[in-house]
Parts: C-alpha cells; structure tokens; sequence
C-alpha cells in the first residue's frame, strides 16, 4: 500500500506521509512535524500509530518554501555550512 499521498487544497497540492492500520474504517489522526519535516521519526510515529489502530497523517507543512526537502540532513549541512556569530571570540 501506499505510505505517500497528494492532498489537493485551494493554493496548490502538498504531499504527506500516511499509515495505515489493517482494519478500516478507522478513527484518523494528523502528526504535525517540527522544523526538521517529514522524516524517519514522524514516519515512524505514523507506524506506531497505525499499529494501535489509526490512520496516521503527517503532512508537508513546508510544501510552499521547500517541498520535500526538509530533513534533519540537510538542516544539519545548512547550519554547518554558516558561519557561528561566535567564531572571532
């Protein structure tokens, strides 16, 4: 089954991850990311999720500035990247 799906909205269509339980009809949640996206740890609260009986959703929050590309990898290579304010102290 699919674990990513198109959510089309009045701006535009953004992607979430999604999981599902093995019996349906099912009560549904929505699991909100925190500034590192949809990554392995909200996929993986989504599984855990599913495996207690939900279907689990976490949408692309960031779809209109970086669809997709928020993952703690690559905020980890922009942040290294930066200077630190602190580096001539």
């Amino acid at each position: 089954m699919k674990d990513r799906i198109t959510i089309e909205g009045r701006d535009g269509a953004f992607g979430a991850y999604i999981a599902r339980p093995k019996t349906l009809p099912a009560p549904a949640v929505v699991v909100l990311h925190e500034v590192f996206g949809v990554n392995a740890d909200i996929r993986k609260t989504c599984d855990e999720l599913a495996e207690q009986g939900f279907i689990a959703v976490a949408p692309d929050l960031f779809w209109r500035q970086e669809p997709g590309r928020r993952s703690q990898r690559h905020l980890r290579t922009r942040l290294a990247t930066r200077s630190s304010p602190l580096s001539g102290l």
